[in-house]
């Protein structure tokens, strides 16, 4: 009997609309729950709603099935239109203090690329801002009745740790959209010159060009999530390859993945497209690699990483673990937990940034956090805990695939 992985895939799939009919008809009540299960865990139960709308008046689908995926669609809009509410507010208030800001990901994607923006799931809305206007928003933040937590984003090289009032949307800043090495090798003021003016409720605000856009989607799929969150990568590069709206220019990409070092990325990233949900990947890019064995086990490994359960073990702790004597790994956890030069200039005041001793309460700050987290995963690995190790194994699995990955051919 076919699990929900499988009925999923095939509910997503761009078959005939025959095939799928047939296909629903021989679905039992088990197999329905499993379904719906599967789609929630990958937040696509709207997604998945919506792309059987055709068939529910037929009767293929039970009722009380219909009614539960309906009502989290209609939950969904709801959610985004709170969200871009909420969202016009603040980019215009960056216009009002001539803050250029640029939407990342689900927040450009769900209003500018989906069709519908009740499709696609946000946990949070991620901006990108200069790297001078991080003081000014940090303290715009703090005025409108914001709060965050100094602590996570002392060690992160990317974004400040997330901004959180009650009864509205997290939003998170970044000031770069990767972390080293790629991020020394992305020329960030050339990303912000390619950027596109959009609007939104009245105010001003920029979306990345779509060859951007679809870097981004890979790097932070591929590189930073391992794949956890891949089936939403997968549907957002269809919409975007389908979308009238927007046209690739698929030599430009691959230019920019080269400069990057990335274009393994970006080739497993639409083969993952095509094997999922059926949408060709463009001969332009077919061509670029050679497919061998190497890079179908690759391709696979990516796809398990997909559906594999989520074991709460960093990346970073896995690396850790892997390297060999404690003068590498003394080395290694020192390198982790040094506060980032951004973090100290958007946290602290002008006169505190000249003062050690507070510097130094962020560095022993960031370990306590650190401990905090991970102390207890650390002292589990060290004593042998089957179940630890297998997660540091499962971690390590997708960090050997990111090195691959992060290899440029």
């Amino acid at each position: 009997m076919e699990d929900g992985k499988d009925l999923l895939l095939a509910c997503l799939k761009q078959d005939a609309a025959e095939k799928k009919i047939n296909r629903l008809c021989e679905l039992s009540e088990e197999q329905w729950e499993a379904l719906f299960n599967e789609a929630s865990r990958h937040g696509l139960v709207p997604f998945l709603f919506q792309s059987l709308k055709p068939y529910l008046s037929a009767g293929h689908i039970p009722p009380h099935f219909q009614d539960r995926m309906r009502s989290l669609y209609y939950a969904s809009a709801a959610r985004k239109i709170r969200l871009y509410h909420q969202l016009g507010e603040v980019v215009k208030q960056f216009n009002d203090q001539g803050i250029p800001v640029i939407l990342l990901k689900g927040a450009h994607l769900a209003r500018y690329v989906y069709d519908n923006m009740a499709l696609r799931p946000m946990v949070d809305i991620d901006l990108l801002v200069k790297k001078e206007d991080l003081g000014t928003v940090h303290h715009l933040f703090l005025e409108e009745g914001y709060s965050t937590s100094v602590e996570n984003s002392i060690a992160n090289k990317k974004h400040l740790s997330a901004y959180m009032k009650k009864n509205r949307i997290p939003i998170e800043i970044h000031f770069q959209i990767t972390d080293p090495p790629l991020a020394e090798r992305l020329d960030i003021s050339a990303l912000w010159a390619r950027a596109e003016k959009e609007s939104l409720e009245d105010a001003d605000v920029l979306t990345l060009s779509v060859e951007d856009l679809f870097i981004h989607l890979c790097i932070h799929t591929c590189v930073h999530n391992a794949f956890s969150n891949g089936l939403i990568t997968c549907l957002d590069i269809a919409q975007i390859v389908l979308s009238d709206r927007v046209k690739i220019d698929w030599e430009e990409l691959w230019h920019r993945a080269r400069e990057l070092g990335i274009e393994r990325t970006v080739y497993i990233m639409l083969a993952l497209t095509e094997k999922i949900i059926g949408l060709p990947m463009p001969r332009q890019i077919a061509q670029k690699i050679q497919l061998n064995g190497e890079v179908i086990l690759a391709l696979e490994e990516a796809e398990n990483f997909i559906f594999e359960k989520e074991m709460n073990v960093s990346t970073s702790l896995a690396r850790l673990f892997e390297k060999r004597g404690w003068r590498k790994k003394m080395h290694y956890l020192k390198a982790r937990t040094s506060p980032t030069r951004e973090a100290v200039a958007a946290r602290a005041l002008p006169e505190e940034r000249k003062n050690l001793f507070q510097k130094y309460q962020l560095y022993l700050t960031q370990i306590q956090k650190l401990y905090e987290e991970h102390g207890k995963t650390v002292l589990l690995g060290l004593r042998g805990d089957p179940q630890t190790l297998a997660a540091i194994e499962l971690q390590n699995r997708q960090n050997n695939l990111r090195d691959w990955l992060m290899h440029a051919e």
